[in-house]
């Protein structure tokens, strides 16, 4: 017969337990991924005699694990591939902060930047988090993408998701023309798309032609950056 598990009573400097009738306590007893009692450790080596009591925790404070029932774990991780251009500061899966941009201007700055450390010519350059609401309402175009290059696709998403802008190349890569009748193709006064793409339906039209988008999703890279951020904010389950 296998041995059976043994229990184990952790030990913490606080236990914040989200249970009104026990707000705190200091340690709790675990055996086999379940919580058998949360109380202090004198009460829980009485309980549990047999348990090992395990101190490593013993300055940190514990809380129960968070769930997030409804996120886009691995697009959030896929974006983390790419290059953040949104307004505020932003964790990265490491742990490091990505400094926000104020303005079109180091948006597309920042963007030539990663497009000087491209070393392959058909490379796409993918910015995400965007939000014109926050910068005047300053919507990129065609003519700001092409700053950064006119001879491989540009794509930035908006902090919605629901939007994408992209450069003149990636247009017609993808055939987007004045002809184009998809709903969701922003076009200008002159009957030209602008670059501004809106919705999937539209969205899909350039993206398609940026395959590494698609298949890396689910890449291990992907998927572990989106298990680290859930890990940040607390998160011990997603879906």
């Amino acid at each position: 017969m296998p041995e059976k598990t043994k229990a184990r009573i952790l030990a913490a400097k606080k236990i914040i337990t989200i249970n009104p009738d026990q707000p705190y306590a200091d340690a709790v007893a675990i055996k086999d991924g379940h919580i058998l009692a949360v109380g202090d450790v004198g009460n829980l080596s009485t309980r549990f005699p047999d348990a090992h009591i395990n101190n490593s925790l013993a300055e940190k404070v514990l809380l129960p694990g968070l769930i997030d029932a409804h996120c886009h774990m691995q697009l959030e991780g896929l974006f983390w591939n790419h290059t953040w251009v949104g307004y505020f500061d932003r964790t990265a899966p490491d742990g490091k902060t990505i400094p926000g941009i104020h303005s079109v201007t180091d948006v597309i700055y920042r963007l030539k930047e990663v497009e000087q450390d491209i070393n392959k010519p058909d490379e796409p350059i993918v910015g995400w988090g965007y939000d014109p609401i926050l910068l005047n309402d300053q919507i990129l175009t065609k003519k700001e993408l092409d700053q950064v290059s006119t001879t491989r696709p540009v794509i930035v998403f908006n902090a919605s998701g629901h939007i994408i802008y992209v450069n003149s190349f990636l247009l017609n890569k993808a055939g987007i023309t004045s002809e184009t009748t998809v709903t969701g193709v922003n076009k200008a006064t002159d009957g030209k798309p602008t670059g501004e793409l809106e919705e999937l339906e539209a969205m899909l039209l350039a993206i398609d032609f940026v395959p590494e988008l698609l298949t890396a999703a689910t890449s291990t890279t992907s998927i572990m950056n989106g298990a680290k951020l859930a890990q940040h904010a607390g998160c011990t389950t997603a879906s």
